[in-house]
């Protein structure tokens, strides 16, 4: 999408549902989220974008074919890549939620990824690209400190790796990746 530059990525945060809204250029930043608000918040981002849940003949297949206006999931490891956007497949189950991560396919095409971050990787975020060192880690759901919910074009996302990790009692999938520079 397009979009006028500003002066400063960052914008005022606004309510969202209960928490706080803020961008960093075009990745949404919604805090605190927690087991309680969790899914009040994802239904409201859902019907922002009006979107709906595949139907079973959408699943099962890959997300340039899925339609617009829709939501899915992907199991974390699927979407490991070397940078280029994986033609995985999406499903319309999210089998268990600590490893299967919600993708959304917006009106206008673009394909948004939400995770989870701690409250130090996102502020960082929206510069880590242009350092070196680990990048932030997102969890599929809201557990311990990843309490802050990113929602990520995916088309911005440099390269994708996966790890489960045991966070407190809960083993979750986690990824990790960085926002490409701007051209």
């Amino acid at each position: 999408g397009g979009g006028h530059q500003r002066s400063s990525d960052r914008e005022e945060a606004t309510e969202f549902a209960g928490a706080n809204l803020s961008l960093i250029g075009s990745i949404r930043i919604i805090s605190p989220v927690t087991a309680k608000n969790y899914r009040r918040i994802i239904d409201e981002l859902r019907q922002q974008g009006s979107l709906r849940p595949l139907t079973p003949q959408e699943s099962n297949t890959r997300i340039a074919a899925v339609p617009a206006g829709t939501y899915f999931y992907v199991y974390g490891f699927q979407l490991v890549n070397d940078g280029e956007l994986a033609e995985f497949i999406v499903g319309r189950d999210r089998g268990t939620d600590r490893h299967h991560f919600e993708l959304q396919k917006l009106p206008d095409g673009e394909v948004v990824l939400l995770g989870f971050a701690t409250t130090e990787d996102a502020l960082k975020f929206d510069y880590y690209s242009k350092r070196y060192g680990p990048t932030p880690k997102l969890t599929p759901t809201p557990v311990g400190e990843h309490d802050v919910l990113l929602v990520l074009p995916l088309e911005m996302l440099g390269v994708i790796t996966s790890e489960d990790l045991q966070l407190g009692t809960e083993r979750v999938s986690t990824l990790s990746t960085a926002v490409l520079p701007k051209e």
